[in-house]
């Protein structure tokens, strides 16, 4: 009831809010069920959400291996609601056509191929190309693959200049990110990320150098001096060199950690999913350039341990595509 004083302008009665009778909503729900009605989209490509209030359709997304996902596309903005995922444990960061991971049943594959056939039986630059480009490399394809790294081994002189700056005791990482920063200033005019010629460029320009500054880094912490590359070495043999080898003797090649290096970094090419770093959830004022995006791996290998790693043996099934050849 409103009370009108005199002079004064009636004030209409406040509307009552809804009250949501949940007693009603689970008799409802009941009745349905004993009536044959599904809660639950019969279609196998659609998932729905029952919440107070509506129900919300969502995609499913079929794996080629590993668990489907459901795609929750505009949820926040339809629904008002949010997903809360603890420990982040039943959510796949991101639909991959390259890694496939199964930290719980010990599975990790490249394109389909298994890690431990790789490791055996292809080296560091093979399993690169095959990331990049989808298939192994035939003999030719690798030697050219070969040749146009080895044409960007070395570093501009003012370069070395920067290792003087980190105290000795660095983490090696950290030096290693903080190069590869400096690295995109020596290569300006090739930074646009969305050019398929720069994209090519600035890989084999990584691969070539981020060994040497991995290997330089090291050796200033030792008080080292610093060896140059010698393009007649394979890969390995070549980081092994500058990393202990000395520019006063001819290096001696041990084939049993040459192989040895090899198979570790086979196994690390490309960091599973769930160690990758993720993409900001919305566009950024500009594309960053492939050497602004490199550091962040080596960013995350160089934080402590947590209580909860994204690198830990319980990783996130992720979907994965079959590779193409």
């Amino acid at each position: 009831m409103t009370v009108k004083h005199e002079g004064a302008t009636a004030v209409p009665p406040r509307p009552r809010q809804k009250v949501i009778d949940w007693n009603m909503l689970e008799q409802t729900k009941h009745v349905n069920i004993q009536k044959g009605m599904s809660m639950a989209s019969d279609n196998k490509d659609k998932a729905v959400l029952h919440y107070p209030g509506g129900e919300y359709e969502m995609d499913i997304v079929h794996a080629t291996e590993g668990n489907d996902g459901v795609y929750l596309g505009k949820m926040l903005a339809e629904t008002g609601l949010t997903t809360l995922d603890t420990g982040y444990m039943n959510t796949a960061p991101t639909k991959s056509d390259i890694t496939f991971i199964d930290g719980d049943k010990g599975i990790l594959q490249y394109r389909g191929y298994d890690i431990a056939d790789l490791a055996n039986n292809a080296t560091f630059n093979e399993v690169s190309y095959l990331l990049i480009n989808g298939e192994l490399p035939n003999d030719e394809q690798k030697e050219e693959f070969n040749s146009n790294i080895r044409k960007h081994t070395l570093l501009d002189e003012d370069f070395k200049a920067q290792f003087r700056v980190f105290p000795r005791d660095a983490h090696p990482m950290s030096v290693l990110a903080s190069s590869l920063n400096i690295l995109s200033t020596y290569y300006q005019d090739s930074l646009d990320p969305l050019n398929k010629d720069f994209q090519k460029l600035n890989t084999y320009r990584l691969m070539a150098k981020v060994p040497m500054l991995a290997a330089y880094a090291y050796r200033a912490s030792k008080g080292k001096p610093y060896m140059y590359p010698d393009n007649s070495l394979n890969a390995r043999q070549n980081f092994l060199r500058q990393m202990f080898g000395y520019p006063t003797e001819a290096f001696q090649d041990d084939p049993i950690v040459t192989c040895s290096s090899c198979t570790l970094t086979t196994s690390r090419t490309a960091p599973p999913p769930p160690c990758a770093w993720l993409p900001p959830p919305r566009p950024t004022c500009s594309s960053p350039s492939l050497q602004a995006s490199t550091p962040c791996p080596a960013r995350c290998t160089a934080a402590p341990t947590r209580p909860f790693s994204r690198c830990s043996r319980r990783s996130r099934p992720t979907a994965a595509t079959q590779p193409t050849s």
